[in-house]
């Protein structure tokens, strides 16, 4: 997967927002996968995040990610994920 493109500001902003936020929970759900539903945590970083312009998608279970669209200045979406294990959280962009 390509990597997180420098230049879409939205991008990195949700990145900055949610990276810790997202390995916390990545923590969580290590330990009450069992007992909480995966939309709940949905919930939770669509409410976490404070950036403009940004619209989630589906989350998942294994890999532990959401999904997530931005505009750039020319109002083209660029299509992400922010995925959490236990030991890191990355961003990718889809082609």
């Amino acid at each position: 997967m390509p990597s997180l493109d420098p230049q879409n500001l939205p991008a990195k902003q949700v990145n900055d927002q949610l990276a810790k936020f997202m390995h916390t929970l990545r923590c969580r759900w290590e330990d009450e996968q069992e007992y909480e539903d995966i939309a709940e945590y949905r919930q939770a970083i669509v409410k976490a995040c404070k950036v403009p312009g940004v619209t989630f998608g589906n989350m998942t279970k294994k890999p532990f990610e959401i999904h997530f669209t931005t505009f750039s200045g020319t109002r083209q979406a660029k299509h992400y994920s922010l995925r959490a294990t236990l030991s890191s959280v990355t961003m990718y962009e889809h082609p």
